[in-house]
């Protein structure tokens, strides 16, 4: 007799997945209500800073007093550059947004056809255990806990390492970024000492090369946070990084805005550095995971094929 064979091994897995996606579900809606909060703070911002731009572009007092004093130029190309920052800070929450959004639907998506598995599974485990006990096994309970527990490994296993993909993936995202931030950095300094447009484009095309890349390991960070939510392992892998892309320099070049962008991509390459740090040491907690997990299965396994 197969005591614990490919039909409960699926039902058990079934059942797994189920617990893991109400976790991950969770764990999404939790991430979803500050997110759209923080969205809908983003969209007054933008919508405050295109009414500065349109209330400088057209004649009101503020718009003729500084025209007279020969100041509107100046204050209107510092007004769209603030208008373009927080445009792209709402676009970018919005992007973030949509796609926890989209996977939270595909979670409840895929959850809605699991249905009753773990029933099932309970069932098909007490009829299992009891046509095992007819047949005269003694250590019936104990071979399909066995039985249980390596099955249990296997679904652990396969978590694991659908995280430790994702892992990777936003190591690869992280350590571009950190490229794309030393070339931005190279340009910005040759930049401040007589650097010209065709310096600055070649500077903010690596600065959006950069950001593509965050918002990419962004992302792969977000779905990283809700495959762990029910992995047993001390992981804490943040990245503080908003609106990193075209700068007031790019309207306004001078020296002083020049020092300024080379500042925040320094300061940005700081945070991305650590992140990746952080990723790099969760990556190896994962594999020393996955390798007491393959042991614990080992040791089951043996047990397992003695009783049975």
């Amino acid at each position: 007799m197969t005591y614990y064979d490919e039909a409960l091994r699926g039902l058990q897995a079934k059942s797994q997945r189920k617990k893991h996606l109400s976790v991950s579900l969770e764990e999404m809606k939790k991430q979803k209500k500050p997110l759209e909060q923080k969205l809908k703070l983003l969209k007054i911002s933008a919508y405050n800073e295109e009414v500065d731009v349109y209330n400088l572009e057209n004649k009101n007092l503020t718009s003729i007093f500084l025209d007279l004093i020969g100041k509107k130029e100046s204050k209107l190309e510092k007004e769209r550059a603030e208008e373009l920052a927080a445009r792209l800070k709402r676009d970018a929450a919005q992007r973030e947004f949509d796609d926890l959004v989209l996977r939270i639907r595909n979670c409840e998506s895929e959850l809605a056809t699991l249905g009753c598995a773990d029933e099932q599974y309970r069932t098909a485990l007490d009829e299992k255990l009891l046509a095992i006990k007819k047949s005269g096994k003694a250590d019936a309970d104990h071979i399909l806990i066995l039985g249980e527990r390596i099955a249990i490994c296997d679904n652990q296993i396969r978590e694991v390492d659908e995280a430790l993909d994702i892992a990777e993936n936003a190591k690869d995202f992280a350590d571009e970024a950190l490229s794309e931030l030393d070339s931005a950095e190279n340009w910005g300094t040759y930049d401040i000492f007589g650097g010209g447009l065709a310096t600055n484009i070649a500077k903010h095309d690596h600065i959006g090369n950069a950001d593509l890349c965050m918002k990419n390991l962004k992302k792969e960070l977000l779905k990283l946070k809700t495959e762990l939510c029910d992995v047993e392992i001390d992981a804490d892998v943040e990245i503080v990084i908003d609106g990193f892309t075209e700068y007031v320099d790019f309207f306004i070049d001078n020296i002083f805005t020049d020092f300024e962008v080379l500042e925040q991509i320094k300061e940005t390459r700081k945070s991305v550095e650590n992140t990746f740090r952080q990723i790099k040491e969760l990556i190896k907690k994962l594999n020393d995971l996955k390798m007491n997990i393959v042991l614990e299965k080992a040791k089951f396994q043996l047990e397992f094929d003695r009783l049975a």
